[in-house]
């Protein structure tokens, strides 16, 4: 298969679909590395610890009220829906223990007050995230069409979508 092939929708869906999944996984891989996540997931596990003293946790733990989950999630704050409605789950290094599920944090928008908001020094990092998640939509969610009666050629699918474009040209050149 080149570049210039048509795309074949009946045929060519699951190879579409796989290149947009393998070039998202390299895209993450890259942009998001273990390292970076790994000293986030640490920053996030302070701030729980803080929030949840070690010595009560424990007790609370005997009677299953508190747990040392393996993640904790963020809402990130979407500015043009105004809402938090963008997740992120990140891996917390070691166990730290925390009201059942309570290792949650916003970032993003208007803390209000609240306890559970991140710090502007996090905003970066999970506003790469949203941006790359709604990337990631549009490009799974992409269809070809046909344009005067046919369908693109995978160089022409390649050049609306920025990411999965990149690894199309790679593997058909």
């Amino acid at each position: 298969m080149k570049l210039t092939n048509k795309y074949r929708p009946k045929a060519d869906r699951g190879l579409l679909r796989s290149f947009v999944r393998d070039a998202w996984q390299a895209y993450h891989d890259k942009e998001f590395p273990d390292d970076v996540q790994c000293v986030i997931g640490e920053q996030l596990a302070t701030l729980l610890e803080q929030r949840f003293l070690p010595e009560d946790m424990a007790v609370l733990a005997r009677y299953g009220l508190a747990s040392a989950p393996e993640n904790a999630s963020v809402s990130i704050y979407h500015p043009e829906r105004q809402r938090w409605d963008v997740y992120a789950n990140v891996k917390l290094p070691r166990l730290v223990l925390c009201l059942q599920g309570r290792a949650h944090f916003f970032v993003g928008g208007s803390s209000s007050g609240r306890g559970d908001h991140l710090s502007d020094e996090f905003v970066p990092y999970f506003e790469r995230i949203r941006v790359a998640r709604d990337d990631y939509t549009y490009e799974s969610n992409f269809s070809p069409q046909r344009v005067d009666g046919s369908y693109p050629t995978w160089e022409q699918i390649a050049a609306q979508l920025p990411v999965a474009g990149v690894w199309i040209r790679e593997r058909l050149a």
